[in-house]
């Protein structure tokens, strides 16, 4: 599943823009993944520089006042449009790869062996 993200990042500390996009793309495209996945895990974290998103104990994307400023939110504004389109993906990518999904496929195969073997 490719992810495409719709919203801009700035530079921070020695990642450029593109660097930082595509580190919260791998990481949530990795976390999508996993059989457990829970979105509804997704929290924020405030500082006074920054506010990461966050999957458990895991940075996913950290969004700066320059983030927002681009954008021409406020910062908790950006957060918020940013982790609802987190969970979303992640809640999309659940229903790809997640548990039930696999169980599903595997019922799928043991029925199709089924009507084989008939």
């Amino acid at each position: 599943m490719v992810i495409r993200y719709s919203f801009s990042i700035q530079r921070k500390g020695g990642l450029s823009a593109g660097q930082r996009a595509q580190q919260a793309g791998e990481k949530i495209g990795n976390l999508g993944k996993k059989l457990n996945l829970d979105p509804d895990r997704v929290w924020v974290e405030h500082t006074d520089i920054f506010t990461d998103i966050m999957y458990d104990s895991q940075v996913l994307v950290s969004i700066t006042d320059a983030d927002a400023l681009c954008e021409g939110v406020s910062r908790d504004s950006l957060v918020a449009i940013r982790k609802q389109i987190v969970s979303d993906h992640l809640h999309k990518m659940k229903g790809q790869y997640g548990i039930l999904r696999k169980i599903e496929n595997v019922a799928y195969c043991l029925l199709g062996i089924q009507k084989i073997g008939k």
